[in-house]
């Protein structure tokens, strides 16, 4: 092995003969042993206990190596495992073990933020989900019915058969909202007028012509007009159009545009007309056009000339609220096309879904699986709250083809109750999903087994549900929650407690187990709970849910990394009365209402999975927050940090990243590296590489890669990016970077950690897109849920382009 740091292959541990006497366990002439752990039996496993190098110990390393037992541990419940191959060589024990950082001073967030910033996006709020939605603007002609949405763009359905409704063709444009005039009888021309939401122009008046050829909508101009949009109206072939614009003195105005569309190719503009005052709108009065308008505390009206001849009475009527087609009778509800039979009652109303939310998305051959997660409210609080129909906290699970997006296969109603996390295993869909009761039984994580051999037809296979005591929406992340696989047949749903803004007191939680709760006071924080199911061949088998609980104020709990039957994750303390091992702590610890934290410190908790059941090891002291875990085994493991260091106070901190070394009992610090990013900025993990956003220089992001020969750390890659990533997310071989308008994409090289610039595309600024979702297929396409938007995708083609 070359260098000092290196980490090697895993050893095989054997079970070595000992010897034991006056509280001291001895392991006769180890020299042959490169390292030494002391395990006590649990009623889960061995629990490692101390941890020795005989080949670190000198002239020792001839003798017997000794163990002083702690108090109350006897002789038959240790043992001493040997391993022979070195996992850290003998230098890496002088590495700094205990560990503590200054609490930062709150530092001005950058200005360009959008929902995707902070560390795991919020849960949308139960109360206000659905509402400030733009409607949907409709249109019938010709057997053919055009629906425009901000989110799905405009769809067109062919109706020569009003119970069996065809979907012909979708065209998404950037429009928040949009009024549609059909500018001829069969409706194949069509006009789009209305806000802007693409890059740099969220709330300006944009004007689409489009065309219909053969059922597909086809954009044939676009014609980017001043001002921000207000209102529109067509007579004839003449579209007026309203915005507010600010003159040179900041005074708001309004702008009358008007253009000519009698050749949709070729729109003409006829002429720019300014009234003093803003807030302006069309009025008919008589047969005479009229642009209203603020001015002060008056409302003028001014009139606009029309050509000689115009009947413009009817051009501000209402939309009609449905349509008469060949005997039937449609309408659209919400964003559902509704058909019923216009002379008998009886016959049963078609239903066709326009549009649907999707908050995650799992490709399955030739299908999408789209998953609408609801939210975590009961359906019969949902039932009581203004404004919330009975479907909205629904979850559902739809099936689309992969190669239309948009049209519903299939779709499986879950329920109420909020979906948390998902996990494909073979043909088989497990689904997590938090259910919030009102009865005083508590909150409940319900889990579903599906089957996708068929996507056209989605089998159940089990559910089950675990009764999550002292939990509820409020003391966890829902938003972060991970399934984690520690063997094959072994599910956890991790559970991080929310602690971004905890609240003056903290929930009572009853834990379910002393192995996860070790005698703490029941005013300790949560840091997590775990969900753990059995499951094989299509049955569940529900174990008891088990809730990890520390002294002090939790201000940060890591996300959680699986690796070969451990469970390993970090969290942050601030609390004077928090010790560091070894040190003396405080018998009685009374938690209070408001802390005033001097000390962050971050801790590492391993979870023992092998046996099945869960056994908790000792907390142990980490530089940072935990971001990555490498080369995991029964001996120990490389751990990827974070921690922040401050410059100067007026300063954002500046991240600081550490590689350490952890046996199971210590974690000893290899190296660290001061990167040029802020500590807030986004940043992902993926093994033994970090990819941070940088803001110095060009804003773009940075590789850090840690070498298992040498132990550094380093940078291996950087790339320039068009904007600022606020999220980046790791799948497939690609680095995802998302800013509000922006979404990019690099390779990932297998041996270097190198970025390579593959896409960059404009996006609107109002599309979420959940990059931390993203699905890429082995065919390189790849798929983001996106809300309101559905889905995007990005197929193979497009990316080598």
């Amino acid at each position: 092995m070359r260098g000092g740091y290196g980490v090697t292959p895993a050893g095989t541990g054997v079970t070595l003969r000992t010897k034991f006497a006056d509280g001291v366990l001895s392991v006769p002439l180890a020299l042959s042993y490169q390292q030494l752990v002391l395990e006590r039996k649990s009623v889960a496993g061995w629990k490692p206990l101390a941890v020795k190098y005989p080949r670190s110990l000198g002239r020792e390393q001839m003798r017997d190596i000794s163990f002083t037992l702690p108090a109350g541990v006897k002789e038959g419940e240790v043992r001493v495992q040997g391993y022979r191959s070195p996992k850290f060589p003998s230098r890496f024990t002088y590495g700094k073990k205990l560990f503590a950082r200054t609490e930062l001073p709150r530092v001005a967030a950058p200005r360009r933020l959008d929902r995707l910033k902070t560390s795991a996006p919020e849960a949308p709020d139960p109360l206000v989900k659905g509402q400030g939605k733009e409607p949907g603007v409709w249109q019938v002609a010709d057997n053919q019915l055009l629906y425009f949405s901000a989110s799905r763009g405009l769809q067109v359905l062919d109706l020569s058969d009003p119970v069996n409704p065809l979907r012909t063709g979708v065209l998404r444009l950037p429009l928040a909202s949009a009024q549609m005039f059909l500018l001829d009888e069969t409706g194949s021309q069509v006009a789009l007028l209305g806000r802007a939401n693409g890059q740099g122009r969220a709330g300006a008046a944009q004007l689409f012509l489009l065309r219909i050829e053969a059922g597909a909508p086809v954009l044939i101009r676009e014609v980017r007009l001043e001002g921000r949009m207000a209102d529109g109206v067509l007579i004839g072939r003449h579209l007026h159009i309203l915005t507010t614009v600010v003159d040179a003195t900041k005074t708001r105005k309004t702008l009358l545009t008007r253009v000519d569309l009698a050749e949709p190719a070729m729109p003409k503009l006829l002429g720019k007309l300014h009234f003093a005052g803003s807030k302006p709108g069309f009025q008919v009065q008589g047969n005479r056009l009229m642009v209203a308008v603020r001015e002060g505390a008056q409302k003028r009206l001014h009139e606009v000339a029309v050509e000689p001849g115009t009947d413009i009475k009817s051009v501000r009527s209402k939309p009609a609220k449905s349509f008469q087609l060949l005997g039937y009778e449609g309408s659209i509800q919400g964003e559902k096309l509704h058909v019923k039979s216009a002379t008998d009652p009886l016959e049963p109303i078609m239903e066709m879904s326009l549009a649907w939310r999707t908050d995650r998305v799992l490709p399955v051959g030739d299908f999408l699986v789209q998953v609408e997660d609801g939210d975590g409210m009961s359906h019969g609080l949902a039932m009581l709250l203004p404004g919330l129909t009975a479907d909205e906290p629904i979850s559902r699970l739809r099936i689309t083809p992969i190669n239309d997006p948009d049209l519903l296969v299939e779709e499986l109603v879950l329920g109420p109750g909020k979906v948390v996390g998902v996990s494909l295993k073979g043909d088989d869909l497990l689904v997590a999903q938090w259910v919030t009761e009102m009865s005083g039984q508590g909150s409940r994580m319900r889990t579903w087994a599906l089957s996708l051999a068929d996507p056209a037809a989605i089998t159940v296979l089990d559910t089950k549900e675990q009764v999550m005591h002292g939990l509820d929406a409020r003391a966890v992340d829902l938003a972060r929650v991970q399934p984690l696989w520690v063997n094959a047949e072994t599910l956890l749903w991790y559970i991080p407690a929310r602690h971004a803004s905890p609240p003056l007191w903290n929930w009572p939680v009853a834990a379910a187990s002393a192995e996860l709760s070790p005698g703490l006071l029941s005013t300790s924080s949560v840091v997590m709970a775990i969900s753990p199911l059995h499951y094989t061949k299509g049955v569940l088998v529900a174990k008891e849910p088990r809730v990890l609980r520390v002294q002090g104020r939790v201000a940060h709990a890591s996300a959680a990394f699986a690796e070969t039957g451990f469970v390993f994750f970090s969290h942050d303390v601030k609390d004077e009365a928090v010790t560091l091992p070894g040190l003396e702590s405080t018998a009685q610890v009374k938690v209070p209402m408001r802390t005033s934290p001097k000390q962050l410190r971050s801790w590492l908790q391993v979870v023992d999975f092998r046996t099945g059941e869960p056994l908790l090891r000792d907390a142990v002291s980490l530089p940072g927050q935990l971001l990555s875990v490498a080369q995991a085994d029964a001996q120990g493991a490389v751990l990827l940090t974070q921690s922040d260091l401050s410059l100067r106070r007026d300063l954002a901190p500046t991240r600081v990243v550490q590689a350490s070394a952890y046996d199971g009992v210590n974690v000893y610090q290899l190296t660290e590296y001061v990167t040029a990013t802020t500590f807030n900025s986004a940043a992902v993990g993926a093994g033994t590489r970090l990819f941070l956003t940088k803001e110095m220089g060009p804003t773009g992001v940075v590789a850090i890669g840690y070498d298992p020969v040498t132990a550094r750390l380093g940078q291996v890659s950087s790339w320039n990016t068009n904007a600022l990533p606020t999220r980046l997310h790791v799948t497939g071989g690609h680095l995802l970077a998302s800013s509000p308008g922006n979404l990019e994409l690099a390779g990932i090289a297998a041996d270097t950690g190198k970025l390579s610039a593959i896409a960059a595309y404009d996006t609107p600024e109002t599309l979420w897109l959940q990059v931390d979702r993203a699905a890429v297929t082995p065919a390189l396409d790849l798929w983001i849920p996106a809300g309101e938007y559905g889905v995007e995708f990005l197929q193979k083609q497009a990316l080598g382009q």
